[in-house]
């Protein structure tokens, strides 16, 4: 009980961080996603990460994993662009004015969020060892989640429950955590960095 309760009020906090002082969200989101990671840390271990890239079966599964993830992206996209056009999407938003503030939130998202999400909400979460009933509560209260740490509209909310599938699906078929970890960095960093480089050159040329 220890092990999910302390991470889930940890997550109350930070969503109330982040409604209450905006401005802070990235350093609020920086400081739960470290916490999540610090608290999970015996169930990530990077040399066995690493050492999967060299497998061909992990790798595949990392491929699948992202390219479904990716088309959820672009799902979401077109939901908010051209069906939802006047509905706020109402996602936690973070905010940056600088060179380091934009550096600390690529570290954040594109290499803290995915480790400490996939720890928390999958490998923590979700549990395969109870029978299909319990599985399918614990996948579905995961996901759910998992939405709510992302959005508090209801069509955020929709779009992070599409987002959440690929990765449950990836975690519960290969029963290795590094594999929706590496496809969510994978996505991470085709979607976020040319926005980042974008707003990197912004900056410096003010």
């Amino acid at each position: 009980m220890l092990r999910i309760g302390v991470p889930l009020a940890w997550m109350v906090l930070y969503l109330a961080l982040a409604i209450l002082l905006p401005r802070f969200t990235l350093y609020t989101q920086l400081i739960f996603y470290v916490g999540l990671i610090v608290w999970f840390r015996r169930d990530f271990s990077m040399p066995q990460f690493l050492r999967g890239i060299g497998n061909v079966r992990y790798l595949i599964g990392v491929l699948l994993t992202a390219a479904g993830l990716y088309l959820c992206y672009q799902l979401t996209d077109l939901l908010s662009e051209k069906i939802f056009m006047t509905t706020a999407e109402g996602t936690i938003s973070v905010v940056y004015y600088t060179t380091f503030e934009l550096l600390l939130f690529s570290l954040s998202t594109i290499f803290l969020m995915p480790i400490a999400e996939e720890l928390f909400f999958r490998k923590a979460m979700v549990c395969m060892t109870e029978g299909m009933g319990f599985f399918l509560l614990t996948a579905c209260v995961s996901t759910l989640l998992y939405a709510l740490s992302q959005a508090h509209g209801w069509l955020g909310v929709m779009e992070y429950l599409i987002i959440g599938l690929p990765l449950l699906l990836s975690y519960v078929l290969t029963r290795n955590i590094y594999v929706p970890i590496l496809a969510h960095m994978i996505v991470l960093l085709i979607i976020k960095v040319p926005n980042i480089v974008y707003d990197l050159a912004r900056m410096m040329l003010r």
